[in-house]
């Protein structure tokens, strides 16, 4: 299972944040303290030998993090105006034909947005500076995306495991 867990938070707290988050939602998966960070090469942060994986996200007035017993990516991103060209330099070609045919643009971007950053979390890549060439759809064929609008932010996870995600953010 995955539980999506998010807190508000100001400008310049939302990394603080999410570490809270993590700490918290692994007290109440596991009744102990989390044990010290590890990170890979390409710095992904993991519990080293933990049956939890987690991924963290935060925004300038919102953090969330996501704890599963699979492979698992968040991220959140505030809806916001778009600004000229970001969408060609960030989509592929199929993409940018799906998101002209959307009514409420800027939100269709940052879900598509998300989905692309949640997905190289979960591969422990990172967008690698060009979120064009990340293609969604070679990701459909093994992870699952859920994603959730949480006041003026775009959530979404990716995962491995079955099941719908558990979504623990506040009103």
């Amino acid at each position: 299972m995955v539980q999506v867990y998010g807190a508000s938070c100001e400008k310049g707290t939302g990394h603080a944040a999410a570490h809270a988050l993590l700490a918290a939602a692994w007290r109440r998966v596991t009744g102990a303290p989390p044990p010290p960070l590890a990170r890979t090469a390409q710095g992904k942060p993991y519990f080293p030998g933990g049956a939890l994986e987690f991924s963290l996200s935060h925004t300038r007035t919102a953090a969330v993090c996501a704890l599963s017993g699979a492979a698992v990516g968040v991220d959140a991103e505030t809806i916001r105006p778009l600004r000229p060209g970001i969408a060609a330099r960030c989509l592929n070609a199929a993409e940018l034909d799906w998101l002209s045919a959307q009514a409420a643009q800027e939100t269709a971007f940052f879900r598509l947005w998300t989905a692309k950053e949640a997905w190289t979390k979960l591969l422990g890549t990172g967008l690698q500076g060009c979120p064009a060439a990340v293609d969604l759809r070679e990701a459909v064929k093994d992870v699952r995306f859920q994603s959730r609008i949480w006041g003026n932010a775009v959530v979404t996870v990716c995962t491995r495991a079955p099941g719908p995600a558990a979504w623990l953010l506040p009103e």
